[in-house]
């Protein structure tokens, strides 16, 4: 029906979608390496049994075709059709060499009359998988007669409601030809939010220049962006958003004291079908739109505050004085949780100004976090090294307390441990 076959290729058979190998070709009985749409083809298939193909069966070089209950179309009604196309209507629909019975729900209007045209969905009784543009004959059910001939205009459509006019919109759009309508309503309507070129080629059958400058114009007029997955519709990536955004704020409502959801929890919850990638390439959209931020590897709604009420406040003001009064020496989180009723929950809120967490266990006060770092820095740069007791002789702490604290700042790249003493790491040195 379109494009090309040739010896050595492979293929799927559908609507199993069964990847098959071409073995031979021929033509006219006469063997050839390429055949070409319109011309009476034999096709030899390796990996598969001639019992296991029926007619009926489509075969593509495409691995995007999908199966479908529902086909859109627009049909023409012959002019002597008794009655004409009625809702609920049981009609016989020939599409390439198969048959299937299906059911009529004219879209728009409340009946196709004879000699008139409209547009249907049809509800089908076994499943297809064809394409868009793909011709059809419609037949009655009994006594078989033609009533109608048509094209497909949505190989894969959603159920519809008969009379929105969105829906006759796209239809219209699809029947016209339209080329940027068609890339909208494919993308809108597929199962997965990115798309590829490849996908667009397959189902537009379009030339790839004319193609590219469609899809410029979309992004020109901001309808798609164009990511390192493919390319995302707006309406898309809005739907995207707005879950984001009530994954986000569920989590807000049940923990109001955490400054977000941990980053691996939100792209298990987003995921849904997404790849890795995809759900990367999500959240740094969602981020350069401020629909989200990111602190220390935790997502939150991007106006998203913690609020503490009185009882906390002073649960927090017990927590920063005593790990103040602590000075270099980091204290337990067991230890803090016993200062106030609402310590162990604030102090999970608490950000890097107030207390910073070494490990699991231990915790400092932020100030003298943000004050070690300067006089490790400091140090290093006159003395071009420092070890662990010179860092302990210059706080006046303990050598255990001082490994934390110099342990904590290697893991921010700060420093770099090199045998027993510390140099600057690369974003200080570079």
């Amino acid at each position: 029906m379109e494009g090309e076959l040739t010896v050595g290729e492979n293929c799927y058979l559908y609507p199993n979608k069964r990847k098959v190998r071409i073995r031979n070709l021929q033509v006219h009985e006469n063997n050839v390496q390429k055949a070409y749409a319109g011309q009476r083809t034999a096709i030899n298939l390796a990996n598969i049994t001639r019992e296991e193909v029926t007619r009926g069966d489509v075969l593509s070089t495409a691995d995007s075709l999908e199966e479908s209950w529902m086909l859109d179309v627009k049909v023409t009604c012959l002019a002597g059709t008794d009655g004409g196309i009625n809702l609920w209507d049981r009609v016989r629909v020939l599409i390439g060499t198969k048959e299937i019975m299906a059911r009529t729900v004219p879209l728009g209007l409340d009946w196709i009359g004879p000699n008139e045209e409209g547009f249907l969905q049809l509800k089908l009784e076994e499943k297809v998988s064809v394409k868009e543009k793909d011709r059809f004959i419609l037949r009655s059910y009994s006594p078989m007669h033609t009533i109608a001939g048509g094209e497909v205009l949505n190989a894969v459509p959603k159920k519809h409601r008969r009379f929105k006019q969105a829906i006759l919109e796209s239809l219209k759009a699809k029947e016209n030809g339209n080329l940027n309508s068609m890339i909208i309503d494919f993308m809108l309507n597929k199962k997965q939010p990115f798309t590829v070129e490849k996908e667009l080629l397959a189902y537009l059958g379009v030339p790839l220049d004319q193609l590219s400058h469609s899809l410029e114009e979309l992004q020109g007029k901001n309808q798609i962006f164009f990511t390192s997955c493919g390319f995302l519709l707006y309406e898309r990536y809005q739907q995207l958003a707005g879950k984001a955004q009530k994954i986000l704020e569920e989590y807000h409502k049940k923990y109001r004291l955490r400054d977000g959801m941990p980053l691996e929890e939100f792209r298990s919850k987003i995921r849904n079908g997404l790849t890795e990638k995809e759900v990367f390439v999500l959240i740094q959209l969602l981020k350069k739109f401020n629909v989200i931020k990111e602190q220390q590897k935790r997502l939150s709604v991007y106006d998203f505050q913690v609020q503490f009420n009185s009882y906390q406040q002073v649960a927090k003001q017990k927590i920063e004085r005593y790990l103040k009064n602590s000075g270099y020496m980091p204290i337990k989180k067991e230890e803090l949780a016993l200062l106030d009723k609402n310590a162990e929950e604030v102090l999970e809120a608490l950000d890097a100004t107030s207390a910073v967490f070494l490990t699991h266990e231990y915790v400092l006060s932020g100030k003298i976090y943000q004050q070690a770092i300067q006089q490790i820095q400091t140090y290093i740069k006159k003395n071009k090294k420092m070890t662990l007791a010179d860092f302990r002789d210059m706080t006046n702490s303990s050598r255990k307390a001082s490994m934390l604290i110099l342990e904590s700042i290697d893991k921010l790249g700060i420093t770099k441990r090199v045998e027993n003493y510390r140099i600057l790491g690369k974003q200080e040195g570079d």
